[in-house]
Formats: C-alpha cells, sequence, structure tokens
C-alpha cells in the first residue's frame, strides 16, 4: 500500500517576519529537507508522531528559532493528523491563529 497522510494550507500571515527568515534559510539547507520554499510561500513536512511517546512531550517537528506562533500551529497540525503545512500567501487566515505584518 502506498503511504498517503493529509495536508492543509495556511496563509503565511500567520508566520512572523522571524518565521519567514528561519523558514528561508532552512529550506536553503542541503542538510534540512523537511522544508521547501516556493515563490508563494513554504512547504512544512511534518514528521510523524512516536505512537509510543508522550503526547505531551514535545515533537521533533518543533525547531530552535520557531516562533511560539508556528510551534503552536505545528502541534496543532500534529494533533489533527495532518504530515504536511502548506503556507501560502494567497491562502485564507484562520482565526484560530494569529497574524502577522510582513
Amino acid at each position: 500500500m502506498l503511504e498517503q497522510y493529509k495536508a492543509t494550507v495556511l496563509s503565511t500571515s500567520h508566520l512572523t517576519p522571524e518565521d519567514i527568515t528561519q523558514l528561508s534559510d532552512a529550506a536553503s539547507d542541503p542538510d534540512e529537507w523537511m522544508v521547501m520554499e516556493r515563490t508563494p510561500g513554504y512547504f512544512i513536512k511534518l514528521y510523524a508522531p512516536d505512537p509510543e511517546s508522550d503526547p505531551h512531550s514535545p515533537t521533533s517537528n518543533l525547531r530552535h528559532g520557531h516562533s511560539s506562533s508556528l510551534k503552536t500551529i505545528l502541534k496543532w497540525a500534529e494533533t489533527e493528523g495532518y504530515r504536511l503545512i502548506e503556507f501560502d500567501r494567497d491562502a485564507p487566515t484562520s482565526a484560530i491563529f494569529p497574524l502577522f505584518e510582513h
């Protein structure tokens, strides 16, 4: 059976200016293969949670340099079963996450 996973899309307005810098740096890093940059935003592929780990412990998807807002989005996505987040400048915003000016 082929691997399948859920994806979600959010506006880049949910990313802080620091998140944008950090994600661009990660996308340029040849050792980082979970972040891809494209003209309208980013794709962030998420690691599947370890079923044997404490559900309240930090996930391997959280990185140094992520804002608390982005960490909240990553935790939410993992909890909801998403394995890919597309941040797109033309995507709708969500009322559950803060918005930032760019």
